[in-house]
């Protein structure tokens, strides 16, 4: 299990057409236990998701985006996800026309376990 930190600054006065974005080289593997916190401040004017390869992956519905104040929300996709220097892209933007923004991300990559070890896991009931 790898732990990942990832903290996406928001400027002012941002628009959709205009995000600011920021990328983390992730090992291949199962995306697991994945939080988005939105810290108390944002009043619901920062909007961020998550992609790799052109797929959004965090919120699952497309050209939607997460949002909120003093909020956490935790993820527990299980997809497979690329490693091997593709990385994850973490995007958005803040209306606010005041302060920048912070929003926190943190998850794990739990290495996959090959399709017959995982059958016979399955089988045994492990």
């Amino acid at each position: 299990m790898t732990i990942y930190h990832a903290e996406l600054t928001l400027p002012i006065d941002g628009a959709i057409n205009q995000q600011t974005t920021l990328e983390i080289k992730v090992n291949e593997g199962i995306l697991a236990d994945f939080y988005v916190v939105f810290p108390g401040g944002h009043a619901g004017l920062t909007n961020a998701r998550i992609l790799q390869e052109g797929s959004q992956i965090i919120p699952w519905n497309n050209l939607n985006y997460l949002t909120g104040d003093n909020i956490s929300f935790r993820f527990n996709p299980g997809i497979e996800i690329i490693g091997g220097g593709i990385p994850l892209i973490f995007s958005g933007y803040n209306l606010d026309d005041t302060y920048p923004h912070t929003v926190y991300f943190d998850f794990d990559v739990q290495p996959q376990v090959d399709a017959a070890r995982r059958g016979l896991r399955e089988r045994l009931g492990l």
